[in-house]
């Protein structure tokens, strides 16, 4: 769990007059939080003005317009905002990308793929153990910032593949 979840497991024990204890925690799954009654809780970390949603989170999102997403910044042990899962996709549907004044980064499906030999492989691994120690709910944004910081300290190159349609054309 990183500091954002529990600080929001620390808030919503608080507001709804639970024990942590009582809260269950999906570590690689949305919601969140899922609370006895039933309640669930999304949450996000406040990037400037943008919230990074990636595409198994709208599916649930979708599906579940009732979870709520809680939005936190830095040092702030409530969030700063509460949004209805249903506004958010709402918002994303309709083009303007916007709740409020916070742009919604919707991050599309992408494939990385990066051929290491195995000591530069485990270099690789302490890197982003050093460089990241707190990891992030978001493994997969700090993998490629991590990703992007190291192949270049190392002068290696990167190959993306973006969706599967591109992948498909490789195989033709």
């Amino acid at each position: 769990m990183n500091s954002t979840e529990k600080k929001a497991r620390a808030w919503i024990a608080k507001v709804d007059g639970l024990k942590e204890e009582e809260i269950i925690f999906n570590a690689t799954k949305t919601p969140d939080f899922i609370l006895p009654d039933g309640t669930k809780y999304e949450v996000k970390f406040l990037y400037k003005d943008k919230i990074i949603l990636y595409p198994a989170q709208l599916k649930v999102l979708r599906k579940e317009p009732d979870i709520t997403v809680l939005v936190f910044v830095r040092n702030s042990p409530a969030p700063v905002f509460t949004i209805p899962a249903s506004e958010i996709i709402e918002a994303i549907d309709s083009g303007r990308k916007m709740w409020r004044n916070i742009k919604l980064v919707t991050i599309e499906r992408c494939k990385l793929q990066v051929f290491l030999p195995e000591h530069t492989r485990r270099a690789f691994d302490r890197y982003v153990r050093e460089k990241y120690p707190l990891g992030s709910r978001a493994v997969s944004l700090t993998t490629v910032m991590a990703l992007d910081s190291f192949l270049e300290k190392e002068g290696y190159l990167k190959k993306e593949v973006i969706d599967e349609v591109n992948a498909e054309s490789h195989d033709e």
